[in-house]
């Protein structure tokens, strides 16, 4: 699931009458979490001058009214939990303003807490569960939500069963989880559940943002040489049936990643004030389109690298297999021009691209600093 709310994760927390999402949803609210309630916000709702009191009061009828003209709660709790269609009729009342008002909730929050968890027992029936990166499912036995309901609620055994049998079993509530809170033991049993969940969000949510803040596109560093030598092996000369491919101190490696995992990679070095990119490896299960724009990225990574280095020039020995017309067109566009290493026109570079001696490869050559040709050093 993907939040339409940037820069906030919601969990999205359910379970049947009994099952203790509001343990839950406390346990939430202590490990730093924003909480809504939408049953808290349902009960509001239907306050006398509350937006949906009057629509209530004309579908079911006065007699749900107390002493105080507010709606009897639990008048109206026996009439829709022993009828279908009298609960469908109040949450189509209900609801929308419950939705409306949640969605309120989270696009106006602007504080510290960038985790928010939404209680809702009908948080699968409708869209609620579109706002949720994550399904929390509090599940306990029918046996024990019902001796709850009778101890911790005050309700007889009539109403509580009534409840109870109701909603029938979980199973589809525990299907759609995504963690499953077991709240049939005790409170600290339960709250070991809630840190772990939690815990592991904060984890993602703090790696994400690591990697989102580190460039995909950069160079490699000592510690990542391990991870280099296995793609370039895997994706270059081991494959081609050559020896196994060893990076040198010589070279300087940049490296495209996606999803963590390293596709592209560029092998260059700078000597004399010419940069020869002479290593290209992408991996061989991105299509066309994806290996041409992962090695334009890396090529212009080489390019400005090179700049910051005064070269006067990139000499790119590109193989064969990734030249494509397109590839070349766009190298073209950029300032690459097809040469003849024999004769680049001055004896420096030409020297410096015999001494590669490389084969499968197309040369091309695009000059940085023209000043510096004319001026050299």
């Amino acid at each position: 699931m993907v939040t339409t709310n940037p820069g906030k994760y919601i969990i999205g927390l359910t379970g049947n009458i009994g099952t203790g999402k509001s343990l839950v949803l406390k346990m939430l609210d202590q490990k730093g979490a924003h909480i809504i309630d939408a049953d808290v916000i349902s009960r509001r709702a239907m306050l006398k001058g509350a937006p949906a009191f009057q629509l209530v009061v004309d579908a079911f009828g006065k007699w749900l009214l107390d002493n105080e003209g507010e709606i009897d709660r639990v008048k109206l709790g026996r009439l829709v939990f022993s009828d279908p269609a009298a609960l469908s009729m109040l949450e189509s009342i209900i609801h929308p303003f419950v939705r409306e008002a949640i969605n309120l909730l989270i696009e106006g929050y602007e504080g510290p807490k960038e985790i928010i968890a939404i209680e809702a027992v009908k948080l699968l029936e409708g869209p609620l569960k579109d706002l949720c990166d994550t399904i929390w499912v509090v599940t306990v036995p029918q046996k024990i939500a019902l001796q709850r309901l009778i101890s911790k609620r005050g309700m007889s055994e009539e109403d509580a069963r009534q409840r109870v049998d109701f909603q029938g079993d979980d199973s589809e509530k525990i299907a759609a989880a995504t963690v499953l809170i077991n709240n049939e033991g005790s409170a600290s049993d339960t709250w070991n559940q809630v840190s772990a969940a939690y815990n592991q969000i904060i984890r993602e949510r703090q790696e994400a943002a690591a990697l989102a803040a580190e460039s995909p596109l950069r160079r490699v560093r000592p510690a990542e040489m391990e991870e280099l030598r296995k793609f370039i092996n895997l994706a270059g000369a081991s494959a081609e049936g050559k020896a196994p491919f060893i990076p040198t101190d010589d070279r300087a490696f940049f490296f495209l990643k996606q999803q963590r995992k390293m596709v592209a990679v560029a092998g260059w070095f700078a000597e004399n004030y010419i940069a020869r990119l002479t290593d290209l490896f992408v991996d061989p299960s991105l299509d066309a389109e994806s290996e041409s724009k992962a090695i334009l990225d890396l090529i212009d990574t080489v390019e400005r690298e090179a700049s910051t280095l005064s070269c006067e020039v990139v000499l790119l020995f590109l193989p064969t297999k990734f030249a494509s017309t397109d590839l070349r067109s766009m190298l073209a566009s950029q300032g690459f021009e097809s040469k003849d290493a024999a004769n680049l026109g001055l004896r420096a570079w030409t020297e410096a691209a015999k001494e590669q001696e490389l084969e499968d490869r197309l040369l091309l050559v695009k000059t940085l600093n023209a000043e510096r040709v004319l001026k050299p050093l």
